[in-house]
């Protein structure tokens, strides 16, 4: 076999499946190496004699097993073997090994034919030119003479994967052990097999010709899947190793691994088809909504370490962060606040504006009835700017989303990756969050090696951040560097960039008076004689006086809960700011202030008798009776979407915090000199 074999083109034609003219024209354009013999058949009275190395690897294949075929002729067990479906799922590369297998194989079956003298040197001599071990070599000799080329080839057999030692029956049950949600090892599945003998396994075996269980399969889809045993009435063949279970669980696909052991979800996220939605063209059409913990930890405002909250709106046209806030405890009102200030306009951003639509997930925050409402809103049903301003005035009674027309819309339950903002939450990781000290990843196995303890040494050197200066990492430093990051998905453009660059999808310029009131919850109360009783504490202002009995509608911040707005239930109009009122002492009350209260009182009374004159014309006798941060927004910024009832709360709240803060910083000295003035007044008389 060492001579140079060649060949004419007609053979060259049936190796490789080609007709000669094509082969023919190969040779002449210099695509196949051929020898030129003049003066021989042919046209132009010219022949070709091609080498057989120049043909592909199996053509060469084909060529041996043609001429060596007296030799595999009497041979009982050889196997029929596809060579152009092996090269299908091997490649070339598989092919050339197959032909340098054959090759050496061919070698050795003609060294023994000649049964010279130094036979097992010769052996290891091809083995060692073909890079295999003499031992590998003889193996595969005995399987070439027995199944011909499928014995060179680990994929030759038709039961790939099937153990001879086991029958199909122990096949089917290792399958369904392992893919059982009990995600059972190779060890107990091999127990399993033989910790219930059944005497008569073939009688209800689903593989038995002649069992009922077969008969019925047959009417289904799955008659192919369960062919006739051709060893039905032996029993239950089981393996006796847990390396024969192995090889069957192999052949198990990781997709079909993953949507039994893991669970459908894991599955859909990996594997399941998943289609390509359009990017919006304009800024603010919508947003995507959740909630984030930061794979980081802070210092809290008592000194412990903490994994601080993102709540997020991130804007699908742009890929800009438009509304955020940073807390310890993520609920319904860190989305609001999140929301609002993502519309209002803010210092230094150009970020402003409400969106048409948001996409949630279906949390109970995003479902409460103060955010979301009991009702769907259609926003573009309402385009008609004059009709815009009616649409803000109902102050009382409306969820956020319903206020400010903005649509809800909800992801399918356990469809976390139809979201994009999970995106953006893993590249604030990966890229910014990485870098910062107290950084733990996403899950206890990411985590450096000794991370309890370095958090503990980080503690104790205070070399943890602070959630304060977190924050200000977090707004001066990580979202720039975002926003002015390339973004693959919007053509290289940065989310900045592109939110410049595209029109806003609604008109409207929101004041912060309104939508200081939209963040705000809502609760119905009856007023008492002492004020308006409200989470352990009492709300009162002189404008209660007279509504005792009757029912109003507070406004409250779950973030401020020193003052509560107070509006009439008919008409959501405002009645007043009221603050939390201090109890009286039982003994020892400043006589002053229960001065001011006695003559309140009195005011009081004077005032009811007076309306019942008005009334009657009679006069009647006298009768005895919280941690969370955010980005700063201009609270200056009227905008053209208001409310009367909002700026009327707004001032109000401001005279009232003024007031507080007069009084807070008031002097023993201020008070000297007032007193001083009183007199001189007085003494001017």
């Amino acid at each position: 076999m060492n001579e140079r074999i060649t060949i004419d083109t007609a053979t060259a034609a049936r190796l490789t499946g080609i007709d000669g003219s094509t082969i023919t024209r190969r040779i002449k354009s210099g695509r196949l190496h051929a020898e030129v013999i003049p003066g021989s058949a042919g046209q132009g009275g010219i022949s070709y004699r091609i080498p057989l190395d120049a043909l592909p690897a199996e053509a060469q294949i084909r060529y041996w097993e043609q001429r060596e075929h007296d030799v595999m002729a009497a041979t009982a067990d050889e196997e029929a073997f596809d060579l152009d479906a092996y090269k299908a799922r091997r490649g070339e590369d598989g092919v050339k090994e197959l032909l340098n297998r054959q090759q050496a194989v061919l070698q050795v079956i003609g060294l023994r034919d000649r049964a010279g003298k130094g036979l097992t040197e010769a052996i290891n001599g091809v083995a060692e030119r073909h890079g295999m071990s003499g031992a590998t070599l003889r193996r595969l000799e005995e399987r070439y003479r027995k199944q011909g080329l499928a014995g060179l080839t680990r994929s030759g057999r038709s039961d790939k994967g099937e153990s001879r030692s086991m029958c199909p029956e122990a096949r089917r049950r290792i399958c369904a052990d392992y893919l059982d949600a009990g995600l059972l090892k190779a060890n107990t599945i091999l127990d399993r097999l033989f910790q219930f003998p059944e005497p008569d396994a073939c009688g209800h075996c689903p593989y038995n010709p002649e069992s009922m269980e077969h008969a019925n399969l047959q009417l289904t889809d799955l008659a192919d899947a369960f062919p006739a045993c051709g060893e039905a009435g032996g029993g239950l063949i089981a393996p006796t190793n847990r390396h024969a279970v192995n090889r069957v669980i192999a052949q198990i696909s990781d997709e079909e691994k993953d949507y039994m052991r893991r669970g459908r979800k894991a599955w859909e996220a990996r594997y399941m088809m998943k289609g390509i939605r359009k990017k919006p063209d304009q800024v603010n059409e919508g947003w995507f909504g959740d909630h984030h913990q930061f794979d980081l930890f802070v210092l809290d405002e008592r000194g412990r370490p903490v994994r601080p909250w993102l709540t997020a709106w991130y804007d699908i046209g742009s890929g800009m962060l438009v509304g955020w806030c940073i807390s310890t405890n993520p609920n319904s009102g860190t989305i609001t606040e999140a929301l609002v200030r993502g519309i209002a306009k803010k210092k230094n951003s150009p970020v402003f504006g409400a969106p048409v639509w948001c996409y949630m997930d279906n949390g109970k925050d995003y479902r409460s009835r103060h955010f979301e409402g009991d009702e769907e809103t259609e926003y573009w049903m309402h385009r008609d700017p004059e009709l815009m301003q009616q649409m803000y005035l109902k102050l009382t009674g409306a969820s956020v989303m319903q206020t400010l027309r903005i649509k809800a819309v909800h992801a399918k339950a356990y469809h976390g990756w139809a979201k994009p903002v999970e995106r953006f939450f893993r590249t604030l990781e990966e890229r910014y969050c990485r870098q910062l000290r107290g950084y733990c990843g996403g899950k206890p196995e990411d985590r450096a090696e000794n991370f309890d303890r370095s958090l503990r040494a980080w503690v104790e050197k205070g070399e943890l951040m602070t959630m304060d200066e977190f924050v200000d990492v977090f707004q001066n430093e990580i979202l720039p560097a975002y926003n002015q990051h390339p973004h693959e998905g919007y053509g290289g453009e940065t989310p900045a960039q592109r939110y410049a660059r595209l029109p806003k999808a609604r008109f409207e310029e929101f004041s912060w008076a309104l939508l200081s009131e939209v963040r705000m919850q809502e609760a119905v109360r009856v007023v008492t004689p002492q004020g308006i009783k409200f989470r352990g504490r009492i709300y009162w202002d002189e404008a209660l006086i007279h509504l005792a009995t009757q029912r109003v509608v507070i406004k409250f911040n779950n973030c401020e809960m020193d003052e509560i707005t107070v509006r009439r239930i008919t008409d959501g109009g405002f009645i007043c700011e009221a603050a939390v009122r201090e109890a009286f002492q039982y003994v020892g009350e400043d006589e002053e202030t229960i001065a001011r209260h006695v003559s309140m009182q009195k005011r009081q009374e004077t005032e009811v008798r007076q309306r019942i004159a008005a009334r009657t014309g009679r006069r009647i006798g006298r009768r005895a009776s919280g941690n969370l941060y955010h980005e700063a927004v201009d609270e200056t910024a009227a905008g053209n979407i208001t409310s009367l009832e909002a700026e009327t709360t707004a001032r109000r709240r401001g005279e009232r915090r003024k007031a507080t803060a007069d009084a807070a910083t008031r002097t023993e000295l201020d008070d000297y000199f007032y007193q001083l003035g009183l007199q001189g007044l007085n003494s001017g008389r």
